[in-house]
């Protein structure tokens, strides 16, 4: 190799190595670009989130809480937060927070964004205000299983083997007899606090009714009784049990899905396509009658007309009958209503019909021929004063299964049948399955708890 090539050999990998190294370099200044933007990034993240849990613990504390923060320091950084109301009437509320962390052309932004809604007592597969029936205490047995949250304020009587397949608390502890072994499969936990019903929960319903939903009163004293059948899309409605129904398409009756009964009892059955609810209260309800008879008038000489007003004050309304089955017209279990396997998994299928039903009062099974051999009943069931129970429970023929797919709320507990060991006396056995979308739907302007809950939390 001549002098010159060795020069030019020399001078090539010179070069090379030139670029290289600075290829090295430049990768170098990178890497640590990289690292300082993804650290910002993270911390925008971060403090993002934190603005997001900061406000949502506010609205949990505050329900009416809707200010928002703005450039609020916060590790480093700032985050802001707006707060949206998407629902007016549902009050559905939109948190969006935006962290910022960095500066200059190196500033990181992220946003975080959380959806809430007022939690709703349908998402109790059990709720009790009383464990009790007058002065008697109900006991949790060998032949009950209960799938889903369960939660009472009072204290729970155990007396055997029953089951739990969800998280089950309970304000007053619990009790249990020599020999009990039941099974908490969600875990056990007494709480500190009660969680009240509320006193103002049929009331609001009735405020939806009255808004945009379908609003009867019974301010006349001529709908002691309203007969309400679902007929898939439509209502078939009377007053009395001899009368013809008004059939009306239910979603242009109730157009936000509320149907109440004010002053008068509801006696229901049916199949029911889309998502209501249906509820009563009681009224006081004056009637005035006024009677009139002749007599002489010896002063006058004649006869003349004499009248008497009377004026009558009752109570009437805030219970509703379950006159046969009520069902949804797409069975969101797809026939595996029973099915343990699918029970305990969670699974839901893909209806979207939703009933709840609400009372001030009593919530009875109507004993009649068509209860005489099981009902179907498919809802999420609230009785504000009361509970829910058989008429006649002690003294009906055995009827079969109350095949629930849904949940029960009550002040009190209340009894569907008589037993003697595992032998049925009179009424129903229970086949109680909640209805897992409850965890995320609600029928629409069903009770509250008075709390948020998270629906969606998008980072």
């Amino acid at each position: 190799m001549g002098g010159k090539a060795a020069i030019l050999l020399v001078a090539g990998f010179s070069i090379i190595f030139m670029v290289l190294g600075n290829n090295a370099n430049n990768l170098s200044v990178r890497s640590v670009d990289n690292v300082y933007k993804y650290y910002y990034m993270s911390k925008a993240h971060s403090i993002a989130s934190a603005g997001a849990n900061i406000a949502a613990s506010k609205i949990f504390f505050d329900n009416s809480w809707r200010a928002g923060f703005s450039e609020i320091e916060y590790d480093g950084g700032l985050y802001n937060v707006d707060i949206e109301v998407l629902d007016p009437i549902r009050n559905v509320v939109l948190i969006t927070s935006v962290g910022e962390y960095g500066t200059g052309s190196d500033k990181q932004y992220h946003s975080v964004e959380v959806k809430l809604q007022p939690s709703s007592f349908s998402r109790f597969a059990y709720f009790s205000e009383n464990e009790k029936t007058g002065s008697s205490t109900i006991w949790w047995t060998t032949q009950d299983t209960v799938w889903g949250p369960f939660h009472t304020n009072d204290r729970m009587s155990i007396d055997g083997d029953p089951v739990f397949m969800g998280k089950a608390t309970s304000h007053g502890g619990r009790y249990m007899t020599r020999d009990s072994d039941p099974e908490f499969n969600g875990g056990y936990e007494e709480t500190e606090e009660p969680l009240p019903i509320p006193t103002d929960g049929v009331d609001q319903l009735a405020d939806a009714a009255a808004d945009d939903g379908l609003y009867i009163e019974n301010d006349d004293g001529t709908k002691d009784t309203v007969y309400l059948t679902f007929k898939g899309d439509s209502l078939g409605i009377k007053y009395s049990y001899s009368e013809t129904e008004t059939i009306v398409k239910t979603s242009e009756a109730a157009p936000n899905g509320t149907i109440f009964v004010e002053g008068g009892d509801i006696r229901m059955k049916g199949t029911v396509s889309g998502q209501y609810s249906v509820g009563t209260k009681e009224q006081e309800i004056t009637t005035t009658t006024t009677t009139g008879y002749w007599k002489w008038d010896r002063r006058r000489r004649r006869y003349v007309w004499a009248e008497s007003t009377t004026t009558t004050t009752t109570i009437a309304g805030g219970q509703v009958w379950l006159d046969d089955d009520i069902v949804y017209n797409d069975d969101p279990t797809d026939g595996n209503f029973g099915n343990h396997t699918y029970h305990m998994n969670g699974l839901v299928g893909s209806s979207t019909d939703l009933l709840g039903i609400v009372a001030e009062k009593e919530i009875w099974i109507t004993d009649n021929a068509a209860n005489r051999n099981d009902i179907n009943i498919h809802a999420a069931l609230y009785s504000e004063t009361k509970g829910f129970g058989a008429e006649n429970y002690d003294s009906r023929s055995v009827s079969g299964n109350i095949n629930l797919l849904g949940g029960i709320t009550q002040n009190s507990r209340m009894a569907v049948g008589t037993f003697s060991g595992s032998t049925t006396i009179s009424g129903f056995n229970k086949r109680y399955y909640y209805d897992n979308r409850l965890m995320v739907m609600s029928p629409p302007f069903f009770p509250g708890t008075g709390n948020f809950e998270v629906v969606s939390w998008y980072e």
